[in-house]
């Protein structure tokens, strides 16, 4: 109640008082807060029940006090503290204005003010580390909130920074920052809108400039807005297993797995170091094109969020791409040792080039910046490999390679040399070249066409006698193009053989020969030899140009001894000192009367004759009974039997003779090694020539029970690997040769012969033995030729077994003993060895030299070894051989095949030879 007193003036002793009193309004109902900001407070309420003025609304922060009236009953506070506690108090006031009723009073918060500066000062895969300024006005703490759009998380923290950790990487993340009230309830609104719409808030790991605009329209918004949220994506996890998986000249393929969380896509960028170039992907592999031939380039390959920018960390591999191939390689130089290579710049970039080359065994390598190169230290005749490949800079990428193929030039061939020279043929021999060499051609002046030879021999026939040759071997390759040098050696055929030798008249001291050249040509002299019989090693030489007269010469021969047995050789010769065939006469000069004895001398005891004139010669010295083939065979009794036999006549050497009168001579008897005794070395052997070598042959007598050691050592000592037996081991009930082989292997003291096959035949049988030197290990192969129809009396029925039996022998000598000889024995190795050996000169001398020369042959092969061609029905049978085989070559004699069928279809039927040293068989 209010009570009003009012004053009169009017003097009484009692003033007269008057009283006015106003009762109290009622409290106002339903006091209540509609609106909260961070500087206001709306306040509303329902007038209280009776009268009142107005309202009077007070607030206080606790240390001020604010007051104001309204006649409303809504009031809106402004221009307070954000964060703040204000309690605000709503009285109803009476008319008087003064009397108050009780008043209601609510007590809370302002919203905080928005925070400022929101930033991310660090983003990972899985953590965000956000900060900011607090905000103006008051605040108890912060709520941080965040979301990937379906999973809500929040925390609160008193400081104005925190780091967000646990999440998944590449993901889109809300984050929200409030500041809260003391009340722990009050906080200031979000408001999204303004953020989302600020993309520079979105962080991709780097500061950017256009990530401070971002701050500063954040700070814009937040003057109006009481809560402030903030937009941002985690950076990927990086790639895994970055690799590449093909690289060419102009691409690189790229492959990686998926990182650990999101991502949205690949960003694949790469630089060639002066270029950079990027591109964008949804898949975890890539190639990528358009690229430079040996250029260095650096991936990177980055997994970028879903926001398009948010990237995480990078991962590169820096490589090569592959050199292109080098163009037109080409070889502008061979030697025998050397190869120049050439080539052009490959297209793109290189450091430098790998030349290789092989020949299949050896190999080799070398780097060069050039694009040339000389490989040396090669071997000649031998076909290389060469590869040149462009490499990168790394020393390890390479391109594509380039080869060619190249034979070296062979080497020069060695120790050419002429072996044997005949009238109209020349046996070249030589040593093969260092290095290979696949064949070898042989020229000579004066022939249009050349000859390729496999071996390292041959005979050049068809020339022409007496005639200077020039004659160059060289070796040729593989690729039968590239020949290596020449060797060259110079030489004369040999001059034709006199013929018709005779003597035109005789006394007791002088005789007059007489003989014919068939080619008259200048320069040609002779040698002639005159030999007394009677005294031992008594000869005197003279050399004559000759008296011509038409086509024949003349000497006269003075100061003999009358009663002397003399022989007389004519030889012809070059201007060189080549010489031809000799040929000898004999003759017993006595007193004058002796010449009416030897009436029957004449020009058909010619020695050397003319195939085409063979078959009259032939027929007239058959049908002659006295001065016809018989006495060319007496007069070659005594034919070389003045020579020395020391070795043979030895005592301690004479168990080792099978025959005391068949003993070798010592100029010609093959020598064994000596290991104790100095008898060691003596075996009954000799050397015999044959058409191509001096020391073609060795004919031996057949092997004793105490000379078949001796018999393998000379065997092994010598390399023989040809065989040739000419007798049964018996005959007549008679020993003729001791069996000298074994059935299967045995030991000959240091030698073990083994024999590995055995082909009995209807006239032969062929064996082949492997023989081991016991103390170096080495074993070679030796082919054993046993004819078994030589009858045992006589000789052969027919020419053409043993011709046929010749020809199956020589391939055999052709093939494996060209550098050694051949022996071939009988059982005393004289009748049936010389017979043997004679066929196989007089068919040389028919096939090259156009000749026959039985009588000479056998000369020559008695000079060496006694009694060869032993029987005057052997002597006939040469002869006979001579003109079959001459008749088989016209085709008059059809019988004869020897060279076609016969040998060929029996050597057939032999099994292949086993080659030791090849380890190998060769069809022989």
């Amino acid at each position: 109640m209010v009570i009003t007193m009012n004053n009169n003036d009017s003097g009484d002793l009692f003033p007269k008082y008057n009283f006015l009193a106003r009762t109290e309004p009622a409290v106002i109902r339903n006091l209540t807060v509609t609106e909260i900001t961070t500087s206001s407070v709306s306040l509303s309420w329902i007038e209280p029940l009776g009268n009142s003025s107005f309202y009077r609304v007070e607030w206080t922060n606790g240390s001020r006090d604010m007051n104001t009236t309204t006649n409303e009953t809504a009031f809106n506070v402004p221009e307070l503290t954000a964060g703040v506690k204000y309690t605000f108090r709503v009285t109803a006031v009476a008319g008087d204005e003064m009397t108050e009723g009780k008043n209601i009073s609510v007590s809370l918060f302002t919203k905080p003010e928005v925070i400022r500066n929101l930033t991310v000062t660090e983003i990972t895969t899985s953590s965000v580390s956000l900060s900011w300024i607090e905000p103006l006005g008051n605040s108890s703490f912060y709520r941080v909130e965040w979301t990937n759009g379906s999973r809500d998380m929040n925390t609160t923290t008193n400081v104005t920074a925190f780091n967000v950790t646990e999440l998944t990487a590449g993901v889109k993340y809300t984050f929200r920052v409030t500041a809260v009230a003391g009340d722990n309830i009050t906080e200031g609104k979000a408001q999204e809108k303004a953020l989302f719409t600020s993309k520079p808030f979105h962080w991709n790991g780097r500061v950017r400039s256009s990530f401070f605009f971002g701050i500063k329209s954040v700070i814009q918004w937040c003057v109006l807005l009481p809560k402030c949220t903030f937009l941002a994506c985690t950076e990927p996890e990086v790639i895994r297993n970055l690799s590449v998986s093909e690289i060419t000249t102009s691409s690189v393929s790229l492959s990686w797995i998926e990182p650990l969380g999101n991502r949205s896509f690949y960003r694949v960028e790469w630089t060639g170091g002066s270029r950079d170039m990027n591109t964008t992907t949804n898949e975890t592999a890539l190639n990528v094109t358009e690229l430079t031939a040996g250029v260095k380039y650096t991936f990177r390959v980055t997994a970028v969020a879903g926001d398009e920018m948010t990237e995480g960390k990078n991962i590169s591999v820096s490589l090569f791409t592959k050199p292109e191939v080098i163009r037109n390689l080409t070889v502008t130089e061979i030697t025998t040792s050397s190869v120049f290579l050439n080539w052009t710049e490959p297209f793109g970039n290189r450091s430098f080039f790998r030349i290789e080359w092989t020949d299949g065994n050896t190999s080799g390598s070398q780097n060069t910046p050039e694009t040339s190169f000389n490989v040396t230290a090669l071997t000649p005749g031998v076909q290389y490999f060469f590869t040149v490949t462009a490499v990168a800079g790394d020393n390890t990428t390479v391109g594509q390679s380039k080869t060619v193929s190249k034979y070296t030039k062979p080497a020069v061939v060695r120790n050419l040399f002429v072996s044997e020279i005949t009238t109209s043929s020349v046996y070249l021999n030589w040593t093969q070249p260092e290095g290979n060499s696949f064949f070898y051609r042989v020229k000579w002046t004066g022939a249009s066409i050349s000859q390729n030879v496999p071996k390292t021999f041959t005979t050049i026939t068809g020339l022409t006698a007496g005639v200077q040759y020039i004659f160059t071997v060289s070796a040729v390759a593989g690729d039968n193009t590239t020949v290596g040098e020449d060797s060259q050696i110079i030489t004369l055929t040999r001059p034709q053989s006199v013929i018709r030798l005779i003597e035109a008249g005789i006394t007791t001291t002088s005789v007059t020969l007489v003989w014919f050249q068939p080619e008259s040509k200048p320069g040609y002299t002779f040698r002639v030899e005159v030999t007394n019989q009677s005294v031992t090693t008594n000869t005197t030489m003279k050399t004559i140009t000759g008296v011509q007269s038409g086509s024949n010469y003349t000497t006269n021969i003075t100061g003999l001894q009358s009663g002397s047995n003399y022989t007389f050789t004519v030889t012809t010769l070059t201007g060189d000192g080549t010489m031809a065939t000799p040929v000898t006469h004999c003759r017993l000069v006595s007193h004058v009367f002796v010449l009416m004895l030897v009436s029957c001398v004449s020009m058909s005891r010619s020695v050397a004759v003319r195939v085409e004139d063979y078959e009259a010669y032939y027929k007239r010295q058959k049908a002659d009974s006295n001065c016809g083939f018989a006495e060319e065979f007496e007069d070659l009794k005594p034919v070389g039997t003045a020579q020395a036999k020391t070795s043979a006549m030895a005592m301690e050497n004479k168990s080792k003779n099978r025959y005391n009168n068949v003993l070798p001579y010592e100029s010609s008897r093959v020598k064994l090694s000596i290991h104790g005794s100095p008898f060691d070395d003596y075996i009954n052997s000799n050397y015999i020539p044959g058409y191509n070598s001096r020391k073609e042959f060795i004919a031996a007598q057949g092997p004793l029970p105490v000379t078949v050691n001796e018999f393998w050592r000379m065997i092994w000592e010598k390399n023989v690997q040809t065989l040739v037996m000419l007798t049964r081991c018996n005959e007549q009930g008679r020993v003729k040769c001791e069996k000298y082989w074994p059935s299967e292997t045995k030991h000959f003291q240091n030698i073990t012969v083994t024999t590995t096959s055995e082909i009995p035949l209807e006239d032969w049988t062929i064996r082949d033995f492997d023989v081991k030197n016991v103390r170096t290990a080495e074993t070679r192969s030796v082919r054993h030729f046993h004819f078994t129809a030589w009858p045992d009396h006589g000789v052969p029925e027919t020419t053409e077994l043993l011709i046929n039996f010749r020809h199956l022998v020589r391939e055999h000598m052709d093939q494996y003993s060209r550098h050694s000889p051949t022996v071939v024995h009988c059982s005393a190795g004289v009748g049936r060895t010389g017979t043997f050996i004679a066929i196989d000169r007089l068919i040389f001398q028919i096939e090259r030299d156009s000749m026959v020369d039985v009588y000479g042959t056998i000369h020559d092969l008695r000079m060496h070894r006694p009694l060869m061609v032993q029987t005057e029905d052997q002597y006939l049978f040469l002869n006979q051989c001579a003109i079959d085989i001459i008749r088989s070559r016209t085709g008059t004699n059809v019988d004869l095949i020897y060279q076609n069928t016969a040998a060929l279809t029996i050597y057939e039927n032999v099994e292949p030879r086993k080659d030791t040293a090849k380890n190998g068989y060769h069809n022989t």
